[in-house]
């Protein structure tokens, strides 16, 4: 739980340049508590309060781990592991360029493309927690959001079959119900416990829920 975050109700002013889309979001993010405590505290992002939810309930980050951050921009996710991580190794992927973080590296590509999953080979090796933030845009069609989102968790899963160490933790953005029952079969042969999460961060509107699975066991 993140704590001291109190709401604020703001009043948005008409813009007749402004879509409807944009004055959505926009309204959202100014009655945002998360989004505000993110600006006051110099975050890049609210997203930064979802893993420190997720570490709070199921203790995942430990100094001197492997961190792989696929999807990682603006860089929310990093930006909160890399302090607890500093006798370690915390790597952020994603297509997008982000601003160095400290005690972070980034390496811009497609973390499924074999000279991404070649270089992790050569420069970090496994991991010890493979955290991503990702999901595709959505287009208010919720059964092709979620076929888009299952492709996604597929490669997901892939990666960490082949990038995580036995014993290594999974954490992946999902949808509510979005988990369909083939790929939680396969999460849990492949994890000893899996569990599904909505922080309190998340916004209550939302669809969002992350899985989070423990205790890789490994392909053998």
């Amino acid at each position: 739980m993140v704590r001291g975050i109190a709401p604020k109700k703001k009043i948005l002013s008409k813009n007749p340049k402004r879509t409807h889309s944009q004055t959505q979001w926009l309204r959202r993010q100014i009655n945002d508590p998360y989004a505000q405590a993110a600006k006051d505290q110099g975050l890049r992002c609210r997203a930064s309060f979802k893993i420190q939810e997720i570490d709070a309930k199921y203790h995942v980050f430990k100094n001197g781990q492997a961190v792989f951050d696929l999807g990682a921009a603006p860089g929310g996710w990093s930006e909160y592991v890399a302090p607890k991580n500093t006798a370690g190794k915390t790597v952020a992927i994603d297509l997008l360029e982000i601003d160095p973080i400290q005690n972070v590296l980034f390496k811009q590509g497609d973390f499924t493309s074999p000279e991404m999953k070649q270089w992790l080979a050569d420069q970090i090796g496994q991991a010890d927690v493979i955290m991503s933030d990702i999901a595709p845009n959505t287009t208010g069609v919720q059964s092709a959001d979620h076929l888009r989102l299952m492709v996604i968790l597929d490669e997901i899963v892939t990666f960490a079959e082949d990038h995580l160490k036995v014993g290594g933790t999974l954490i992946a953005k999902t949808f509510r119900g979005g988990t369909d029952q083939e790929l939680l079969l396969r999460l849990k042969k492949l994890f000893k416990t899996v569990k599904h999460f909505k922080p309190e961060s998340s916004r209550k509107d939302s669809v969002e829920m992350f899985v989070v699975a423990m205790g890789f066991k490994g392909n053998s």
